[in-house]
């Protein structure tokens, strides 16, 4: 699955760490990956770049 995400580090056989950030329609519209990742903010940070302006 790991491959399948495009997060995938195969010298070790592990994924790297990753937040996704998937719209409404169900697309991944970004993928935060590493130490970025770690960090809960960074996720809400990625998630507020693509809000829907109502």
């Amino acid at each position: 699955m790991a491959e399948q995400y495009g997060v995938l580090i195969k010298e070790r056989r592990i994924a790297n760490r990753a937040t996704f950030v998937i719209d409404t329609e169900g697309k991944i519209v970004e993928i935060v990956e590493g130490s970025a990742a770690i960090d809960p903010t960074g996720a809400e940070t990625a998630c507020s770049r693509h809000k829907k302006k109502s």
